[in-house]
């Protein structure tokens, strides 16, 4: 039933119901997708309004069953904010910066992930531009000591990295 319900979830990348399958022992859970959206998780989590349906670079579906408008998964920093319960292939949407949400977003399917071993000794800092991507309590909590203040949307909140002096080895 778990096996049946991830192949309808599995081309969402969504961390949580991919390590849920893992703790199940069953096999054929996406621990790449898992971790290709965990790596792209935006620094904040304030659910501002996003444009993609003018976006040239993006295939957009026909009207369907799904109500799926995107043909490939957007990262979620370009896309709306929303919960693991959300459908990810909508174009627009977003609260206008009214609602923030908390970072068990994050920090749920991360723990998950690295208590299940599922994760392995895997970084999330390899993004394409070498910036990780975390909102300052997240890096706070998970102790990720290399978030750099620049990419921190709340500095005063506070996050270690290697400006103060402090170790910048990513977790492993």
């Amino acid at each position: 039933m778990v096996r049946d319900h991830f192949e309808l979830e599995k081309h969402e990348r969504i961390p949580i119901w991919n390590f849920v399958l893992a703790a199940t022992d069953t096999k054929g859970f996406d621990v790449e997708g898992a971790l290709w959206t965990l790596r792209r998780f935006p620094l904040d989590m304030i659910s501002w309004t996003v444009q993609n349906s003018h976006r040239e670079d993006i295939t957009k579906q026909p009207k369907n069953f799904r109500s799926q408008e995107l043909a490939e998964l957007l990262p979620p920093g370009e896309r709306r904010m929303s919960r693991w319960n959300t459908h990810p292939f909508i174009l627009d949407g977003g609260e206008g910066g009214k609602i923030e949400y908390a970072d068990d977003e994050f920090l749920l399917p991360y723990w998950m992930g690295r208590y299940l071993k599922v994760m392995g000794g895997v970084s999330l800092v390899p993004n394409p531009n070498g910036i990780p991507s975390l909102s300052p309590a997240v890096a706070e909590s998970a102790r990720l000591p290399w978030v750099h203040p620049a990419r921190v949307s709340q500095p005063q909140r506070g996050c270690s990295n290697d400006d103060e002096g402090r170790d910048a080895t990513p977790l492993g």
